[in-house]
């Protein structure tokens, strides 16, 4: 992991990027041991300090704020991010014809985007749930029918981009994912929608464009999602 050195109250400490407080009782600068009080609580405001990313520590959770990540690379070759897997916060492999899920990609324990959009894969694997950092995924117009329950095993997800496959159904499991802000299902064929999305309080919209919703199941979505916008095709007639 790489440190930046800070001063504060006169004494020298390290700040990382990816946490917001440290209990320290030593740490070294340069082969030199600096020495703090036990338990000393040091505020680390991320979001308001801009520093350049070092070498994460494996194993450690390293979601980002929409500041860092906006900032972050994004990798679009797999011999690139698998330089440094650690250091991949944002990966993108769009028209390259993948009929699944590459594989290398799950040693990027620290991805937060993911975008394989307009390819041919036809599933979600079950091990997406290893990417448990993901705060966006981007899977549009493959030939997807299934949101896997391992899916929303991904809690740190905001933004999930499906339009353009052949998905019928939102897994009832979708309620677990209570960060989700955007759920883009435009032109599939979703007819089953449960109770749970009740529980996406922070869901701002939910497109739902070229989607055969009759006018009961638009009734029921308005008492589930009070206050998200919900998309339809204007000229749809569904069910009449």
């Amino acid at each position: 992991m790489k440190f930046y050195l800070c001063t504060t109250n006169q004494k020298k400490i390290l700040l990382t990027t990816d946490c917001k407080f440290l209990f320290l009782e030593k740490i070294a600068v340069k082969n030199r041991l600096v020495f703090l009080k036990k338990r000393t609580l040091i505020y680390l405001f991320v979001s308001t300090i801009f520093l350049p990313f070092g070498e994460v520590k494996r194993g450690v959770a390293q979601t980002l704020d929409s500041a860092a990540l906006s900032n972050a690379p994004t990798f679009y070759s797999l011999d690139e991010a698998l330089k440094n897997p650690t250091q991949v916060y944002k990966f993108k492999m769009r028209r390259k014809g993948l009929e699944k899920f590459p594989d290398e990609v799950f040693q990027f324990e620290n991805l937060q985007v993911l975008d394989l959009s307009k390819n041919k894969i036809s599933e979600i694997p079950e091990n997406i749930k290893n990417l448990k950092n993901l705060q966006e995924l981007r899977l549009s117009k493959n030939k997807i029918q299934v949101i896997p329950n391992e899916l929303c095993e991904l809690i740190f997800l905001k933004k999930l981009f499906l339009e353009r496959n052949k998905i019928t159904a939102i897994p009832s499991q979708i309620g677990n994912l209570k960060k989700l802000e955007i759920i883009d299902l435009w032109s599939n064929d979703v007819v089953i929608f449960p109770k749970e999305l009740s529980e996406l309080k922070n869901l701002k919209t939910l497109d739902l464009q070229d989607n055969l919703v009759n006018e009961e199941e638009r009734k029921k979505l308005k008492l589930l999602l009070p206050d998200t916008k919900i998309i339809y095709t204007k000229s749809c007639n569904c069910g009449s």
